[in-house]
């Protein structure tokens, strides 16, 4: 269920960003998700930022040790912060779906 949640929560951020972030950057939109992740950690057993990075890694065949955010954001994006976080959705929500 708190997956499914999430996945909405995704689409509403591809479709009305506004409405959850101050602005639209990409160090706003990682910071709410953060956010969002910690509450879920919090209120359950579920580690998602844990379970969303050692997906990463898989998905990539890549073991880096810095955070997600910022592996999107330099190894992915090459610092482009437009596709970094268009970028970060996509692949939040394929992670999502092999979790649903």
């Amino acid at each position: 269920m708190i997956y499914l949640k999430f996945k909405v929560l995704i689409l509403n951020l591809r479709n009305r960003r506004g409405i959850y972030l101050f602005d639209n950057t990409y160090k706003g939109l990682t910071s709410f998700l953060m956010g969002y992740q910690l509450g879920i950690e919090n209120s359950s057993e579920i580690q998602l930022s844990d379970e969303f990075q050692n997906w990463l890694r898989g998905k990539f065949n890549s073991h880096f040790s810095i955070h997600w955010s910022s592996f999107i954001f330099q190894e992915l994006a090459e610092k482009n912060e437009q596709k970094a976080s268009v970028l970060l959705l996509d692949l939040l929500d394929e992670f999502l779906e092999c979790k649903i």
